[in-house]
């Protein structure tokens, strides 16, 4: 199943992102 694993893959990427904007915001609000 190539699709399942690209989907997972998408799903970590995006994850991955999600997680980096939200450590940006936080250290954004406690520094700024």
């Amino acid at each position: 199943m190539p699709k399942l694993s690209h989907y997972v893959s998408y799903i970590g990427l995006a994850a991955a992102l999600l997680f980096g904007f939200m450590v940006t915001v936080h250290a954004g609000a406690m520094f700024g």
